[in-house]
């Protein structure tokens, strides 16, 4: 019997050690897969960034366009007070003044930036500029 007991130390020893190294494996694969999770997520996140940037850029030119359209509008008003605007009624100063203020509206009006909005997961992109009616 005492023979046996090393072997039996042994085998108790490996059967231990074989069980610590499971769990470890399988953390590894959890590690593995979270590690790829994180990985998609930053993915996504950076497509959104990429999207916001590009949304920061259009309206970023178009404040710059409405900033030029200001100093166009305000020479406007500085020929048309010039011309005798202030002074008693003047054709050609409110002629200047409507000119200026039009050019101030189309460019306010002219490529308007709108947000690309992306659809939440499951829901279906709403189409824009379809010609189609609801039936």
């Amino acid at each position: 019997m005492k023979k046996f007991l090393p072997l039996a130390f042994t085998l108790l020893f490996a059967s231990a050690l074989l069980a610590t190294s499971r769990p470890a494996q399988s953390a590894q694969g959890d590690l593995q897969n979270r590690v790829a999770e994180l990985e998609e997520a930053l993915a996504a996140e950076k497509k959104a960034s990429q999207s916001v940037r590009a949304n920061l850029e259009l309206i970023q030119s178009y404040i710059e366009r409405q900033a030029a359209s200001a100093k166009k509008l305000s020479a406007s008003l500085d020929q048309a007070e010039k011309e005798g605007f202030a002074k008693g009624i003047n054709f050609q100063s409110r002629v200047t003044l409507l000119s200026g203020w039009r050019e101030a509206l189309t460019a306010s009006q002219k490529d308007l930036p709108r947000l690309q909005t992306l659809p939440d997961k499951g829901e279906t992109p709403k189409v824009r500029g379809s010609r189609t009616k609801k039936r």
